[in-house]
């Protein structure tokens, strides 16, 4: 009822404002004319009202022909007349068309973004987009989420066509609304190469912030950044995931020296291409019936009835790499496994 009353109130401002607009100059020159020709010899216009119908009709350029000035200023005036009269219908015609197109593209995008709920949201863009959104997009369609791309670029032509491109800056609330990011389940912010790191960082923050303020802290955030020190702003923010390009790079490449093979391994974790494939790294809940029993139990069980391999414990958020054999698994416990057959887990 409010929102209804709301929408009334801006109706009829618009409409005083359009009379105002259109009755202040109609007076004037009404008034114009009737001084100049009002009551001459052989002039038509008798009194104010003869004015007013003049002006009326020649502002609208219907011309009548009934009423005609006789003298040089009365032909000035209808002169001036005639031209506000076309400024005024074309930006009355302007102004009653960008509200209508405006109102049919914005129900249009709302009829759009209703249907996303518990989407992935991918923001910003880079040279790595559209293998990402592949990766993405293969793992979204089993758990069947929809997702929805938002860049200040033209939509890439290879995208995939049942994913959701919009172009704008995904650092402004209006367009996170757009995406519907108050419902998204998550939103993975890129860095953009093309500007310098400092800059590009900057923009995955504000990007960042954007996303939990619209979200109200329900969207899991996972944001790509160029600088070590910038990681520590998105940990302030409550970011749940922080990658550090330069630093996974640097990673690797010293790994690699002093590990051979180390870059390959994490290739075949990361880039299988279903997480139920030989070698994926997937999450998965500690089952109930293993609440309270110790980690090495667990571990042997996984291993023997579904061939997948623990590498690591997941508690109240915290990491627990190769954990103590006498852990004590606790409820909500999660794990990171390594498939080995491509089964589905079965304990």
């Amino acid at each position: 009822m409010a929102k209804k009353s709301s929408i009334l109130k801006k109706a009829t401002k618009r409409v005083f404002i359009w009379l105002g607009i259109v009755i202040v100059p109609i007076f004037i020159l009404a008034s114009a004319i009737y001084i100049a020709e009002g009551g001459l010899p052989g002039s038509s216009i008798k009194n104010f009202l003869d004015a007013v119908w003049w002006t009326v009709v020649t502002m609208s350029t219907v011309g009548y022909g009934d009423v005609v000035p006789i003298t040089s200023i009365g032909r000035v005036i209808a002169i001036l007349a005639m031209f506000s009269g076309i400024i005024m219908i074309a930006g009355l015609t302007a102004t009653l068309a960008s509200t209508l197109i405006e109102r049919v593209v914005k129900r249009m995008n709302q009829n759009k973004t209703e249907r996303f709920r518990n989407h992935l949201l991918v923001l910003g863009w880079n040279e790595n987009g559209l293998r990402i959104i592949g990766d993405l997009y293969r793992e979204c369609q089993e758990k069947q989420i929809g997702i929805v791309v938002m860049a200040d670029i033209e939509p890439p032509s290879s995208i995939q066509q049942d994913t959701y491109f919009i172009k704008g800056d995904p650092t402004r609330l209006e367009n996170l609304d757009r995406a519907s990011a108050e419902h998204a389940k998550a939103a993975v912010v890129l860095a953009d190469f093309e500007i310098n790191a400092r800059n590009t960082d900057s923009k995955v923050i504000l990007t960042a912030l954007a996303v939990k303020r619209v979200s109200k802290n329900r969207c899991r955030v996972i944001c790509e950044v160029l600088l070590e020190e910038d990681a520590e702003y998105l940990r302030h923010a409550g970011v749940d995931e922080i990658i550090v390009r330069s630093e996974v790079a640097g990673d690797l490449l010293s790994r690699s020296v002093s590990n051979p093979g180390v870059a390959e391994l994490m290739q075949i974790l990361l880039k299988t291409e279903s997480p139920e494939s030989p070698g994926s790294l997937g999450r998965i809940s500690v089952p109930v019936s293993f609440h309270g029993k110790r980690y090495e139990e667990f571990v042997m069980a996984l291993y023997g009835q579904s061939e997948m391999v623990v590498v690591a414990l997941i508690r109240d958020g915290k990491m627990m790499v190769n954990p103590s054999q006498n852990e004590t698994i606790q409820p909500g416990d999660e794990a990171f496994i390594i498939s080995a057959s491509g089964g589905e887990c079965r304990i």
